[in-house]
C-alpha cells in the first residue's frame, strides 16, 4: 500500500467502490506499518481511524504516489478516492528486539 503524510494525517488511495473502501466505511480502524528499505529492523507502526474520504480529482494524488514509488505515472485509469487517516498511536522500532 502506498502512503503519504501531510504533516498531520496518513494518506492512501484505492479505487472508488473497492472492497477496501467498503470495509473502511464499515469499520474505519486501520493500522499502517512502514519499513525502512535500508534497514528492515527500523520501522514505524501507526494505528488510527479513517476520518475522511476524498475523491482523487484528476488522479493527482495516485500519480504523485506512483511517481514517488515507481518513477512513472499510474497505469490504471478510473475513479479513485483518498483515505485520510488520523493517527491514534505511533510506535517506532529501531534495531532488533
Amino acid at each position: 500500500m502506498w502512503v503519504d503524510y501531510d504533516g498531520e494525517h496518513i494518506l492512501t488511495s484505492s479505487p472508488t467502490a473497492s472492497y477496501k473502501s467498503r470495509a473502511l466505511r464499515q469499520r474505519p480502524n486501520i493500522a499502517v506499518s512502514v519499513v525502512d528499505p535500508a534497514d528492515p529492523w527500523r520501522r514505524i507502526s501507526i494505528s488510527g481511524r479513517v476520518t475522511n474520504f476524498r475523491d482523487d480529482e484528476g488522479l493527482i494524488f495516485i500519480n504523485l504516489l506512483s511517481q514517488r514509488y515507481v518513477g512513472a505515472a499510474y497505469p490504471r485509469p478510473g475513479p479513485r478516492e483518498i483515505f485520510v487517516i488520523t493517527p491514534d498511536r505511533v510506535r517506532a522500532f529501531v534495531g532488533r528486539r
